[in-house]
């Protein structure tokens, strides 16, 4: 288990100076300690998520933590701090994707008092060394055959600068995860065909939705919420805002008893999109 020498240079090692983080983690991590339940809970998902070699962390997506104690997810994201330097080496990554993961992580622990389970999961995605940032999107490698496209939230998003990510991602997907034959995919709100119904032809969301061949998935709802309004849940649509076209676009759909749904995506060859083009 982490000690607080270790958890002063977890901290230190991305770049937080803010004692009161350490002094706040500090009384959390003597909870965990001297709690026997508390303990067992961290070890267990200490090893799901940066030991286990399976696929057993994609079970955690599901799951809901309930009696844990304040700032646990933080100090388990901390944990993974050797494990990260350890497979960022190990992968040969450069300088400059060394900085946006660490600089990823800092921002899951400082934009957040005290880190939900799905935040934790995406760090230990990064520390997992399974991820990597190219422009404006993050690539996942699940298999050799298969990497999944992700949308970093507040990230500047055009059509061009998307274009760019993906073309550019193949010699760095080749270089870090050793795979050259596999395919794109996203599972994204961003691919709801009821959205692409909702928003103008010339917009970024419907170009980015005409690059892959969809497949309608579970009802979306929450991540359009999170996403589109930066809210966790909402009573009455009527109070939903709507100062940006797509926020009362969605919001009347909404208030029609309307369901948007998960657009799963697998991006289409270069020849199929210049045929969409024609």
């Amino acid at each position: 288990m982490i000690t607080n020498k270790e958890l002063i240079k977890a901290l230190k090692y991305y770049n937080i100076h803010d004692q009161n983080y350490f002094y706040k983690y500090q009384e959390s991590l003597e909870l965990i300690k001297n709690d026997s339940h508390f303990f067992h809970l961290y070890q267990e998902l200490y090893d799901i998520l940066f030991v286990d070699q399976t696929q057993k962390i994609r079970e955690l997506w599901n799951k809901k933590l309930s009696e844990t104690c304040p700032f646990m997810t933080n100090i388990l994201l901390l944990s993974g701090y050797k494990y990260h330097d350890t497979n960022m080496k190990k992968q040969k990554f450069n300088k400059a994707q060394i900085k946006i993961h660490k600089k990823r992580i800092k921002q899951i622990l400082q934009d957040n008092e005290d880190i939900r389970m799905l935040q934790l999961l995406w760090g230990a995605y990064f520390i997992r060394g399974r991820i990597i940032e190219i422009e404006n999107l993050q690539f996942e490698y699940f298999d050799a055959k298969t990497i999944y496209i992700h949308i970093p939230r507040n990230s500047k998003f055009n059509i061009e600068r998307t274009l760019k990510s993906i073309k550019q991602s193949k010699k760095y997907i080749k270089k870090y995860f050793h795979t050259n034959d596999f395919d794109y995919y996203c599972n994204s709100w961003l691919l709801s065909k009821q959205i692409h119904e909702l928003v103008n032809q010339n917009s970024n969301i419907y170009q980015f939705y005409n690059l892959f061949e969809i497949k309608e998935g579970e009802d979306c709802l929450h991540d359009i919420l999170k996403f589109v309004y930066d809210k966790q849940e909402i009573e009455e649509y009527r109070n939903l805002p709507e100062n940006t076209t797509l926020r009362k676009s969605i919001k009347e759909y909404l208030m029609k008893e309307k369901k948007i749904y998960l657009g799963i995506g697998k991006l289409k060859t270069i020849n199929e999109m210049k045929e969409m083009k024609q």
